[in-house]
């Protein structure tokens, strides 16, 4: 690589440790617990954006306010050695997890792009879906919810990339595949629900409607037609089947938890952006 190639990794490293910061902060704000089900049978409800991003993090056990230079990503859990600056209170390794696990993903999915079809304006909604992947997937693990007010704004800014890297290439007619991507990632979980509803969660409809979109554009970006989007959003449900049958199986051999399967869409879906040229090489 180029020297003005390792400043944009080293740069888009670094912004992608701060976006991990802010998603452990919508990760632990944005669900709130309710004191009975609702009228769905659901125990957690959303707090609004505004509730999200006011006021600083404060330490879960003494209330202390956590300072900026407490709240640098990795570099500060390590530091104070996971605990609280003020109580000495021990933190969960949870966040710094997450703090690890959000700028790894997008290099390996950067990578795995940059070596199959080459540097590309693809990459900016795959990267931006990393980030929101990891709260919506977190979140749904958590609390079996998938917040709308996470889904449609991110599925709006993710709509608005594919169009300004479908444009930025000069292929405009990339975006039939963008359709085509979520009609026949969305549909097949919209039928599902339809025909059962109690074995899925409209929430899971939701998702695959905002993942649908950069599906569409790998499939396109590979150079072939609209109609491989529709291959490449079939080759995203197995793999996100076989995946959320793997993570499945922990929790029913642990007390028969229920597990969403919402991070198993996330997780296929950038396996299959990542690796879309090799996927539908496969079939010709």
């Amino acid at each position: 690589m180029t020297p003005t190639t390792w400043v944009l990794v080293v740069f888009g490293v670094l912004v992608m440790f701060l976006l991990a910061s802010f998603t452990n902060v919508v990760i632990d704000r944005m669900p709130r617990a309710l004191e009975e089900p609702n009228q769905y049978g659901e125990l957690w409800d959303t707090r609004t954006w505004g509730e999200v991003v006011s006021g600083r993090s404060r330490c879960s056990s003494c209330g202390a306010e956590v300072h900026w230079y407490d709240n640098v990503p990795v570099l500060s859990y390590l530091l104070l050695r996971g605990r609280c600056r003020a109580c000495g209170e021990k933190y969960g390794a949870f966040h710094v997890l997450v703090e690890l696990a959000v700028p790894l993903v997008a290099v390996l999915v950067t990578w795995g792009v940059v070596h199959y079809q080459g540097w590309s304006w693809v990459l900016l909604p795959y990267l931006f879906l990393v980030p929101v992947g990891t709260a919506l997937s977190v979140i749904d693990l958590r609390t079996l919810i998938v917040p709308t007010r996470i889904i449609w704004p991110s599925a709006a800014v993710m709509a608005v990339l594919c169009v300004v890297a479908a444009l930025a290439e000069g292929e405009p007619t990339w975006l039939l595949g963008v359709v085509m991507g979520v009609v026949a990632f969305a549909g097949p979980l919209f039928l599902l629900w339809f025909i059962v509803p109690t074995g899925m969660g409209f929430g899971d409809v939701r998702l695959a409607t905002m993942l649908g979109l950069p599906i569409g554009l790998a499939a396109m970006s590979t150079g072939r037609s609209f109609g491989w989007a529709a291959l490449l959003a079939a080759m995203c449900l197995l793999a996100s089947s076989v995946i959320g049958f793997a993570i499945a199986i922990p929790g029913l051999m642990v007390g028969n938890r229920k597990v969403p399967f919402g991070p198993a869409l996330v997780m296929g879906t950038l396996l299959c952006v990542t690796l879309a040229e090799p996927i539908l090489a496969a079939f010709g």
